[in-house]
């Protein structure tokens, strides 16, 4: 968390939204209560553990019986692992509801949202909102990628989009969870591009073609290592 307010949320000047996974005996550190306590920027923070990958596990079983998901089951590196991340899928959709929230209660809209995993360990400071404005696409709103363990998709570790862009994420899971929407999805892709590049072979790729489906423009940003 504290990596995260020194390289991103300092160089943005941002709010945040945590929605934590957690088991129903953790108990919060001393040093995460105080950083929360005394943040000026957290706006939410919410320690859930509806949207373990365990409980999604069983509800993926019940809720993709249907045999029609099959050529989507049957893809990626193990699986069912154009699903595996679910719960992570609900995660942000929760965060919007909050950043709506929010929005509401404050009377305005931000102007990006971006969408992180706690796990990324941030060494180098974000790009500025400067060059954010400068490398922004013309034409359709823009969503900015880091350019790796991407697998041939959108890293989910973290990526920032412009405002108009967030309602996509926020309906992620219910796109993967109907086999319409998926099909929807696919035949927009696979019109657009090869048959092989419109394989849904993982999750990755599944968001990256989400993205494109919708329009997004995806701008790729090179890791500091």
């Amino acid at each position: 968390f504290e990596l995260l307010d020194r390289f991103v949320f300092e160089v943005l000047n941002a709010d945040a939204f945590f929605h934590v996974t957690a088991p129903h005996n953790y108990v919060a550190s001393d040093r995460l209560k105080k950083y929360i306590a005394t943040s000026d920027r957290v706006r939410a923070f919410q320690l859930d553990n509806r949207s373990h990958p365990l409980a999604f596990a069983e509800r993926l079983r019940r809720g993709h019986r249907n045999k029609t998901f099959l050529p989507y089951l049957v893809q990626g590196r193990s699986p069912g692992s154009p699903f595996k991340n679910q719960y992570l899928n609900e995660q942000w959709a929760e965060c919007m509801h909050a950043v709506r929230a929010a929005e509401q209660t404050r009377g305005f809209e931000y102007t990006y949202v971006a969408f992180a995993r706690i796990d990324l360990a941030w060494q180098a400071y974000h790009p500025s909102l400067q060059m954010l404005e400068a490398t922004k696409c013309e034409n359709s709103t823009t969503v900015w990628a880091v350019a790796e363990d991407d697998y041939g998709g959108v890293m989910d570790k973290y990526f920032i989009m412009e405002r108009p862009g967030a309602a996509i994420i926020e309906s992620f899971a219910d796109v993967l969870n109907s086999f319409d929407k998926l099909e929807a999805v696919y035949r927009i892709v696979r019109a657009q591009t090869s048959v092989s590049a419109s394989l849904p072979w993982n999750y990755e790729r599944f968001l990256l073609h989400t993205l494109r489906a919708a329009g997004r423009c995806i701008r790729y940003m090179l890791p500091v290592v």
